[in-house]
């Protein structure tokens, strides 16, 4: 027997008639969806607040780095502008999406474990980027390595 089904089977055996059942059931499914409702408004909070306002615009990532053992000197430097760009932007979007976290933060008052969740997810996504951001520029040095070890003249 379910958990609710045995609360109602025990209103039912302690009451006095089927109106004190009624009232009993019509107060459990009150503070249930009381329950329901408050996670379900504090689940979309942290989803609003967690989600990045269409202002900023996370870059799209560049192609890959060409190989060095075999591109041109025209190949790695279009990469490595291509690679620039892209940090700069990618940047910039952290830049917004930090100043948007703080816009939300203001407007969350005194509500500490929404603004922990808020900085805990903003993090994580910075952090993120910023390891996309330096692997990229590990993977084009590594080539840009091997291009001029081929390429001694």
């Amino acid at each position: 027997m379910s958990r609710t089904k045995q609360l109602h089977q025990s209103i039912l055996d302690n009451s006095c008639g089927k109106q004190s059942y009624m009232r009993s059931i019509g107060r459990v499914h009150a503070m249930t969806f009381t329950k329901f409702a408050i996670s379900i408004g504090l689940a979309a909070q942290i989803v609003l607040a967690t989600t990045a306002f269409a202002d900023c615009v996370l870059p799209k990532p560049p192609s890959p780095v060409p190989n060095g053992e075999s591109a041109s000197a025209a190949d790695m430097e279009t990469a490595r502008l291509t690679l620039e760009r892209y940090q700069k932007a990618a940047k910039d979007y952290l830049a917004c999406t930090d100043q948007d976290v703080k816009a939300r933060i203001a407007k969350m008052g005194d509500n500490v474990d929404m603004i922990r969740q808020v900085k805990l997810m903003a993090d994580k996504r910075n952090r993120g980027i910023e390891e996309d951001i330096q692997a990229r520029a590990d993977e084009f040095n590594d080539q840009l390595r091997l291009y001029k070890l081929t390429n001694r003249e």
